[in-house]
């Protein structure tokens, strides 16, 4: 294969960080040790959002496989659901 995209903003220096692919492909979703979970653009790779709620270090990330929502895990032995807001 070929790399298609470098997403950069998101840090991992000593914990093993989960990422994942939206339900419809859309964006890449990390977690991050920065306590943040970071969303970028799949096509180019710009930061679309940083969600923040944590306060330690987002492990683990998952998206719902039909709806706008996703979970993510921390080292501060929270478990969140994230839903996306109602305009």
């Amino acid at each position: 294969g070929e790399l298609l995209n470098t997403y950069k903003g998101h840090t991992n220096d000593k914990y093993r960080v989960g990422a994942c692919f939206s339900c419809h492909d859309e964006w890449v979703i990390t977690g991050s040790e920065d306590a943040a979970i970071y969303i970028y653009d799949v096509v180019n790779a710009k930061l679309t959002a940083k969600l923040e709620g944590h306060r330690g270090c987002v492990t683990a990330v998952d998206h719902h496989p039909t709806d706008s929502a996703l979970v993510s895990v921390a080292t501060d032995g929270t478990l969140r659901i994230w839903t996306a807001r109602s305009s």
